[in-house]
This record gives structure tokens, C-alpha cells and sequence, in this order.
């Protein structure tokens, strides 16, 4: 009963803290914002794996076949928060920033003994970013000082039913359906100041945004066996994702106003203040497929691939998009879960990637690379997940700029029994 309890505090906190993801990224101004990874703390740990995860200690939506994993009353919630502290560099200028929030809520829990049910809320993308330009403007009589500022603040967020079923002893499938929904802010303002006049028009843009979704896994797992030593030698796992294109719906709420100063007279004048238009947002289709060995129950690798179609894709006159492609790689080492050792119950995790990420900016590919880390934590009724990452994205070409960050990941799964039909004498 504690455990429940604690699982419905989690959840009134992250309804209660939830709103859209935030962010402080300049690359977040395209396209949709700035994509989430779908993975819970131990695939982060691993490196942004999962497609080929299924394991009863921790699950992910990556891959919604992974559900058939719970079985036998075996309930689990889990709950991430993350913390994030990047380095942006241009040619000329470096710049700090922190940002955390809440992550995930996410659960799974069996139906029937080939049934398994998940749900639970989780970004698809933030948009956060804050860009001034400066510049002056010089004639015969006095300076005129001109700035710009670009800033933007939102996401798209989604809530997901998934299931999975399990038609045959080494075979799962599963399907994910999404609900995403959110608004996107894209502001912008110029500022003229002379000797005794100043101006500022602001204009504010907010994109209102709806739609729905879904995925589908499959996940064959199998075992080799050496019948003369009568002992497992290798455990495999294939998994396989795929999402068709989907549709954001949306409308366009637009406010210009006007405020100005004249010696010692103000006036604001709103220009416009109205809904513009309706719109469609194309989201890409994308597919992907995993690897995963396991040798003596102790040490496990899994290899990804996963690659999403946005090339041609025009996102409200953006067509600065590519085909994103991610290559994952990720280590698990655990000596014995069951031993009375608690040092021997640890996970240990390692893992690296490189993705080639959805935006194309002046003619120049951003890519993003990363080292992760981790440590899987086993309490009497849940695990406590760690994971540390270092990567960069972008480049200094083309003036552009780098992100060099290191992200921190504290994910709580907690595992509990339910649906036990008590008896009585």
C-alpha cells in the first residue's frame, strides 16, 4: 500500500509540475522545437538504445512490444526528472545555461497473461531560445541605435495508450497511440532608440497544435543453448519500430502592437491582434531496429539503428530539414541480481551514439554525438536508475555555433504486485 501510494504522489506531482519541456537551445527555432528521446534512464544510460529492449527490471516505450515483459501481476511505475547544463560557443562568445524538469510518468502492467497494457505522458519536443542582434545605424546628424530579439518558449507534448501481446513464447508485438498537443510561441520585436524618440514593435506569434499518432514494435527473443553443459550460452533479442507520417493541426493567434516614446509622451498602438490562419504540421514517418545479446545472464549489448523521414518535408515554410538517422550502442553488466552481495546487484551501464540530427542550417548538417553512463540501484521494491551524459551538437562552421553539454538523468522505477485475489478460510 506505501508503494501506491508514493506512485500517486508522483503522478499529482508531474500533472501538477508538467507543461511543456523546457529548454534554452537557438537550434530549438526550427522546425518543431527540439526533439526528445523517447527512451526511459536506463536506454539513456545505454546510450539512447531500447529498440531491442525487453526486461522485467526496467521497460521502455521505444519499443511497445517490451510491455509483454510484465507478467503475473508484476505492476510497474516509473518517474525521471532531468538536469541539464550546456556551453554554447560561437566564434566569438561562450555562454552557460541550466535547465531541469520533470522528464517522464510512465506505467505497465499486465491484462491477461498474453496482455500487457502501458500509459503515461512524455515530450515529443521543447522549444525555448532567446536571440538578440544589435546593430547602429549612422547619418549626418545624429546615431539611430536598432536592436532585434528573436525568443521563443513551448513544445508539443503527448500522452500514449500502448499494449502488447505475446502470440507465441519467443514473439511480442505491440502498438503505441499518441495524443500530442501543445503551442509553440515565436516572438519577435525591434527596438529603435534615437536621442528623443523610441519605438518598439513587438510581435507575438502563437502556434495552437493538435494531433494524433501511433507506433508499432516487435520484438523476437531466443535462446542458444549448449544441451551438452546443459547451460544457456547466449540470449538475442530483434527488435523492430515503425511509425507512419502523422498530421499536427493547428491555428495561428498573432498580436503586433506598437510602443513608442516622444520626449515625455508614450502611445501603444495595437496593429493586429487576430487569428490568422489554419495549418497542417507534417510529421516524419520513421522506422528502426535493434540487436541485443546477453551471455550468462550477466552481461548484456545492444546495438540500434533508427532513422526518421523528414527530408522535403515544409514545416510553416521551413524546408531547411533532413533524414535523421541515429547509430546506438550500449553495455549492461550486472554479476548476479539475486545475490546477497548488494555491490554484486548493481547495474553498470556504458554507451555512446551518433545522430545526425532533422536540421540542415545554412546548407551545414547538425550532428550530435555522446559518451553516457550509468548505474542501476536495486531497492526492495524498485530500482533507481542513474544516468550521466556528455555530447555536443553543431558546429562552428558556416557561422553557426556548438552546444557542449553534460545531462543528468534520476529515474525511479518502482515495481509492485496487484490484482492478487485474496482468500479466506
Amino acid at each position: 500500500m506505501k508503494r501506491v501510494w508514493l506512485t500517486t504522489i508522483f503522478i499529482i506531482m508531474f500533472l501538477v509540475g508538467y507543461s511543456q519541456r523546457p529548454t534554452n537551445n537557438p537550434f530549438s527555432r526550427f522546425g518543431v522545437g527540439e526533439l526528445v528521446y523517447q527512451g526511459f534512464g536506463a536506454n539513456m544510460a545505454m546510450g539512447h538504445t531500447g529498440i531491442a529492449t525487453l526486461s522485467r527490471y526496467n521497460f521502455t516505450k521505444i519499443n511497445p512490444a517490451s510491455y509483454s515483459a510484465y507478467k503475473d501481476n508484476h505492476v510497474a511505475f516509473d518517474f525521471a526528472l532531468n538536469d541539464k547544463v550546456s556551453q554554447f560557443v560561437t566564434q566569438d562568445s561562450n555562454v552557460i545555461d541550466n535547465v531541469s524538469d520533470i522528464a517522464f510518468i510512465s506505467a505497465v502492467m499486465p491484462v491477461t497473461r498474453w496482455l500487457s497494457l502501458s500509459f503515461g505522458i512524455i515530450p515529443y519536443s521543447g522549444i525555448g531560445y532567446t536571440i538578440d542582434v544589435q546593430d547602429s545605424l549612422y547619418n549626418d546628424i545624429s546615431g539611430t541605435k536598432l536592436n532585434q530579439r528573436y525568443d521563443g518558449s513551448g513544445g508539443i507534448n503527448q500522452v500514449y495508450l500502448g499494449s502488447s501481446i505475446q502470440p507465441f513464447r519467443n514473439l511480442a508485438v505491440g502498438y503505441n497511440l499518441y495524443y500530442r498537443w501543445g503551442t509553440m510561441d515565436r516572438n519577435s520585436s525591434v527596438y529603435v532608440h534615437e536621442s528623443s524618440f523610441t519605438s518598439n514593435t513587438v510581435i507575438k506569434k502563437t502556434l495552437v497544435n493538435s494531433g494524433f499518432s501511433f507506433d508499432l514494435g516487435l520484438l523476437y527473443d531466443d535462446t542458444i543453448v549448449n544441451k551438452a553443459e546443459d547451460r544457456n550460452l547466449l540470449e538475442y533479442t530483434i527488435g523492430l519500430i515503425y511509425s507512419p507520417a502523422s498530421t499536427l493541426h493547428g491555428h495561428t493567434l498573432q498580436y503586433v502592437a506598437r510602443y513608442t516614446d516622444y520626449y515625455s509622451n508614450s502611445f501603444t498602438d495595437t496593429l493586429e491582434n487576430d487569428t490568422l490562419f489554419s495549418y497542417d504540421i507534417p510529421l516524419a514517418q520513421y522506422f528502426g531496429a535493434g540487436l541485443a545479446l546477453k551471455f550468462k545472464d550477466q552481461l548484456r549489448v545492444e546495438f540500434n539503428y533508427y532513422q526518421e523521414q523528414w527530408q522535403g518535408l515544409n514545416i510553416l515554410e521551413q524546408n531547411n530539414l533532413q533524414n535523421s538517422r541515429l547509430y546506438a550502442f550500449g553495455l549492461e553488466y550486472c554479476k548476479d541480481p539475486f545475490s546477497s552481495r548488494y555491490i554484486r546487484k548493481i547495474r553498470f551501464r556504458i554507451g555512446g551514439y551518433y545522430h545526425q540530427t532533422y536540421l540542415k542550417i545554412n546548407n551545414t548538417p547538425i550532428d550530435k554525438f555522446g559518451l553516457t553512463f550509468g548505474f542501476g540501484f536495486p531497492t526492495k521494491s524498485s530500482v533507481i536508475n542513474t544516468s550521466f551524459e556528455f555530447g555536443t551538437k553543431g558546429t562552428l562552421q558556416n557561422n553557426l555555433f556548438k552546444e557542449n553539454y553534460f545531462l543528468f538523468n534520476l529515474d525511479l522505477t518502482v515495481h509492485d504486485i496487484w490484482f492478487i485475489r485474496r482468500r479466506f478460510l
